[in-house]
Formats: structure tokens, C-alpha cells, sequence
């Protein structure tokens, strides 16, 4: 079979250097529009050719790759040459991995720089303020209908909207239990009223509960939460409104789990290579939840959790989800760790 395989594989290296070199002369001629855009003080986005270069790439398609893969691709290739043009600045609301954030990186790509905001005014702030070049808001759910805070914004700001994006929302029912025998749901009470129609149709007896007592915050998103700043403070304080359990994940130093008069338990990170980092902050939690539903010693939740987290990342698109204890368990052996 070798011999077979090595010409065919020979076909394909020599397609792969000449995409290559096709690829870096796209990105010139496009930093040669970027010049042109910056003397002209011209916008380097431009939402309606994006949308053309999309439908006549589709329109010479003849497969077998499919439009949306075919779209994928050259999504990130237009990211790359608005990075080339200039150093571009997303700013969404966060934190990451949320439906914005999906959101933005589904309509800029990866080359570009994305920041967090914890509110729809910083995300209007920061763009009038020239902090970034653009900003991904909510606008409309279809269940939920427009929101407010970022129509009322438009009406007090001359910020024009450039384009727009259809994102499918979708949440996902975690239990131990059999959903004839499900009495309560526990959730946020923006996933409780997007999903209550399915759960008015499965689950018509559980009562929806608007709160939780765990709160699973990244980085600077713990301090937001509390209101204050210091991790130490930040942390007393959201245990004096009710929480009894924070886990801080910290990325590349990998994660903390605080509980009320109990002493913090630190879980090391894996060493892998970040490709799409969307996602991964709801694997991590899907994890979490479930082993600590399984009754799993703390420190072990912890690891399955960031083994999730980082197994996400490593693969482009949609998540797959968290994947299984054996997907995990062999993920954590042949994985190297991280030292802090």
C-alpha cells in the first residue's frame, strides 16, 4: 500500500506549497488595499465585500468540500489579511467562550485580537474611545426578543452597526437523574427563559430556579463578579452573598477551587497548543459538575476539568463537548503538566 500512497502523497505536498505561495500573494495584494484604505483614512473591515468574496468562492465551487467548509476557510484568510492591513481590536461581552465571543470569532476569525467587556456600555466606550476598532453586542434572541441595553446605546451613541451575524444558541440539560424524575433545574435566568418552552414540554412538573451556590469565573471575571478588587477580597465577598464554592480557571496556570473556611485546592494545567480557544470555558464546567456530581475527590474534579478545558482547545470549531472519562483519563496520561 506504501508505494501506492507515496505519489498521491507527493500530489498533495506539491498542492500544499503551491497554497502556500498562492496564500502569501493574496495577503500582499491585500496589504497593498490596507495602504491604500490607511491614506485614504478608509475602514480596513468591509463587511459587504467579505459577504461578495464569500458567494463567488461558493459560486466556483464544484465540491466535494462544502460551501461552510469552504466559507471556513477563507473566513480565516480574510482575518489574516485584516490583521496584515492593520493590528485590529474586537472587543465582545464577555467573559470568553460565551455566544459573543462564538459570535466574534465566527465573523473576524482567529488573526485578530478580541477583548472581553463585562457590559454592553464598556463595549460602546471602548470603541468611541478609539480602545477597539469594533465591538460584537447581542442584539436580538428569538425567543427572548431584542435587548434593550444595546438598542437603548444606539439611540444615545453615533456608533453605526457594519454588519451582522445569525449565531444558533443552544444549551445543554445535565443531570444523574432520569428526566421523568428531574423536580428542580438550576440555571442562569437568561438559559432558563431561552429554554423554556423545552422545558415546559419535558419537563412541565421541575421547578426553574434562578441561582446557584458555584461560580466558575476566568481571570479578571472574579473580581467583576464581586464588585472588588484582590482576588482574596473578591472571593470573602462573594461567599458573604451565598456562594459556597468558586473555581477560578487561570488558563496556562491552571485552576483553583476556593470553599468557604477551607484551604484552596490548586490543580496544574496541560501543555498544549492553543488553536481555538471557543468553547473551552463550558467544557471545563460541563466537567467540573458532572465529577462533582459523580462524588470524585476534589483534586481529581479539578484535573478532569482542566483536561477538558485544554483537550477543547487544541481542535478548531465547534466544541465537541467534554468529553468521556475514558477520553479524559487518557488525555491526562499522555499529556504533560504545566509547572506554575
Amino acid at each position: 500500500m506504501s508505494d501506492e500512497l507515496e505519489p498521491i502523497r507527493k500530489g498533495i505536498d506539491e498542492h500544499d506549497r503551491e497554497l502556500v505561495r498562492l496564500l502569501n500573494s493574496r495577503l500582499k495584494l491585500a496589504g497593498k488595499i490596507g495602504e491604500l484604505k490607511r491614506s485614504s483614512g478608509g475602514s480596513i473591515y468591509a463587511s459587504e465585500r467579505e459577504d461578495k468574496v464569500l458567494q463567488k468562492v461558493c459560486g466556483l465551487n464544484d465540491g466535494p468540500i462544502k460551501d461552510e467548509a469552504l466559507q471556513a476557510i477563507y473566513r480565516e484568510i480574510m482575518s489574516a489579511a485584516i490583521a496584515l492591513e492593520k493590528p485590529t481590536s474586537i472587543a465582545y461581552l464577555g467573559p470568553e467562550a460565551t455566544n459573543t465571543h462564538a459570535a466574534a470569532i465566527k465573523k473576524f476569525g482567529a488573526s485578530v485580537d478580541y477583548e472581553p467587556l463585562p457590559t454592553i456600555a464598556d463595549l460602546f466606550t471602548a470603541v468611541e474611545k478609539g480602545e477597539a476598532d469594533y465591538a460584537v453586542i447581542p442584539i436580538e434572541n428569538s425567543t427572548e426578543g431584542s435587548v434593550r441595553e444595546a438598542l437603548d446605546s444606539f439611540v444615545e451613541s453615533d456608533l453605526k452597526i457594519v454588519a451582522q451575524i445569525y449565531m444558533e444558541i443552544t444549551h445543554c440539560l445535565i443531570s444523574n437523574s432520569a428526566p421523568e424524575t428531574i423536580t428542580k433545574v438550576y440555571s442562569k435566568d437568561q438559559a432558563l427563559a431561552q429554554c423554556r418552552n423545552w422545558l415546559h414540554r419535558h419537563l412541565p412538573h421541575a421547578q426553574l430556579i434562578d441561582a446557584s451556590d458555584l461560580l466558575l469565573p476566568s481571570g479578571a471575571e472574579l473580581e467583576r463578579a464581586a464588585g472588588v478588587e484582590g482576588e482574596s477580597a473578591a472571593v470573602q465577598s462573594l461567599f458573604q452573598r451565598g456562594l459556597k464554592e468558586i473555581v477560578l480557571k487561570r488558563g496556562a496556570q491552571g485552576a483553583t477551587c476556593f470553599r468557604s473556611c477551607k484551604a484552596p485546592i490548586n490543580a496544574l494545567a496541560f501543555d498544549v497548543q492553543e488553536v481555538d480557544p471557543t468553547g473551552a470555558g463550558d467544557c471545563f464546567g460541563g466537567a467540573y459538575v458532572a465529577c462533582r456530581r459523580m462524588g470524585l475527590p476534589l483534586a481529581d474534579v479539578l484535573t478532569y476539568a482542566c483536561a477538558a478545558g485544554a483537550r477543547n482547545v487544541t481542535k478548531y470549531g465547534p466544541m465537541e463537548g467534554a468529553g468521556t472519562r475514558l477520553q479524559l483519563d487518557a488525555f491526562i496520561q499522555t499529556t504533560k503538566r504545566l509547572d506554575k
